[in-house]
């Protein structure tokens, strides 16, 4: 296997690194900058790699093709685009989402679409789903002085029922004219 990557990589491609780049980096900087540049070396040969057996597996269908009768070429060759065209859909629908959503809501969408089974796929929502103990010490509501409530997201009180569902202002004043007129009741 070694072999085989070692033919696709073209060694006039690759940049020599002068001492004059490396001058005024510390070791951090310069290690990552050369670990960052092999990753992209591999994620480029493993692209020419995949162009490569596609145009090789078109290839070999396109022969296998050529031995069928017209109606089954035709059919087989309609179904092949249709295949290509969804394809091309998908991917196009995979760029409009990533422009829509935050790039680390997008990542973990993609990274669920590449796990291979059902249970890496809840593996991987468990992880993402179920806060890890560090979390939950953080996610801790604060202590609450019921003589003196929390105030609302407005920066108000919000007027609660007995239930404590959420009562309009006009509910809460009803509420409070009944509550005055038992008073009144009792002298």
């Amino acid at each position: 296997m070694v072999d085989d990557l070692a033919g696709l990589i073209d060694e006039s491609e690759a940049p020599a690194e002068t001492p004059a780049q490396t001058e005024g980096v510390s070791p951090d900087q310069a290690s990552s900058s050369n670990v960052e540049e092999r990753i992209r070396g591999f994620q480029r040969l493993l692209a020419d790699r995949d162009q490569k057996l596609d145009a090789i597996q078109r290839q070999l269908e396109d022969q296998r093709l050529s031995v069928l009768p017209e109606d089954q070429r035709e059919t087989a060759l309609k179904q092949r685009h249709e295949r290509e065209v969804l394809e091309l859909r998908q991917k196009l629908e995979l760029a409009e989402l990533e422009k829509k959503y935050p790039p680390d809501v997008f990542g973990a969408y993609r990274d669920l679409l590449a796990s291979k089974s059902a249970a890496a796929q809840l593996d991987f929502l468990n992880s993402k789903i179920r806060p890890t103990s560090k979390a939950k010490v953080a996610q801790e509501p604060p202590a609450v002085d019921l003589n003196n409530p929390m105030r609302g997201a407005s920066g108000q009180d919000q007027t609660t029922n007995v239930f404590g569902t959420p009562m309009t202002l006009d509910q809460a004043n009803d509420h409070a004219m009944r509550i005055l007129r038992g008073a009144s009741r009792i002298r």
